[in-house]
């Protein structure tokens, strides 16, 4: 019995993550975000495609550094969200006052700036030991989750 229920589990993560998010090959993607995508990042490399609803999210790397970004365009090559990775020199100056105030001992593990529209937060993940947070602040730098 415990069996099976496991194996149900398995099977409705699977048809979960299906019917969310599915990888694509980049032949399949409509040549005007193809075109649009080379353009705006001709040094892209390590990219995949994925169909996710009615948008197509690339995720590729860029430069030295491996800096990684995911890309959602909507189907005329709009970009909707652009989310990537940041150093700590790119947060806004609040934030980073923020966290030597409010999480002082912790290690910064993850750090990424992300862009909808006219829109830019910077999320932020951070540790200790004991605990982990996720802190979201808007661009003047003020938290806002």
């Amino acid at each position: 019995m415990k069996g099976r229920a496991l194996m149900m589990c398995a099977l409705l993560l699977v048809i979960y993550s299906i019917s969310f998010a599915q990888d694509i090959l980049e032949r399949k993607v409509p040549s005007n975000i193809i075109q649009k995508f080379h353009k705006l990042y001709p040094k892209a490399y390590d990219v995949e495609w994925e169909k996710e609803g009615e948008l197509y999210k690339v995720e590729f790397e860029l430069g030295l550094l491996e800096v990684d970004h995911d890309i959602w365009f909507d189907k005329n090559a709009e970009i909707i969200r652009h989310r990537e990775e940041i150093e700590k020199a790119e947060l806004p100056r609040d934030v980073t006052t923020y966290l030597q105030d409010k999480f002082k001992g912790y290690r910064i593990d993850e750090m990424l700036r992300i862009t909808e529209g006219d829109e830019i937060v910077y999320r932020v993940k951070v540790k200790s030991p004991q605990e982990v947070a996720k802190l979201v602040f808007d661009i003047n730098g003020q938290r806002i989750k």
